[in-house]
């Protein structure tokens, strides 16, 4: 079943703390009382989850590579040695 764009943007809200206290309380109550929506927002959170650690290992994945690159490289061989004699 498809959702519509504002029930994907109230979820975000929601998600996200977009939401003043009075509409967190009452997308609460709603979560409660719709599981339809209950459901709607576990796949979410659980999207968003899986995008965040997806970002992660992407971002480490590229600091592996700058380092391979900076600590390797005959290139930085004066910028090697400065970052040793500031760790020895």
């Amino acid at each position: 079943m498809r959702i519509s764009l504002n029930k994907i943007k109230s979820i975000e809200d929601h998600l996200l703390k977009k939401n003043s206290s009075e509409e967190a309380v009452l997308f609460e109550a709603k979560i409660i009382l719709d599981t339809d929506l209950r459901r709607d927002v576990i796949a979410q959170k659980l999207a968003y989850d899986a995008i965040h650690c997806y970002g992660q290992d992407q971002l480490r994945e590229e600091i592996i590579q700058i380092e391979k690159i900076i600590f390797h490289s005959p290139r930085y061989t004066v910028f090697q040695k400065l970052i040793q004699s500031i760790f020895n």
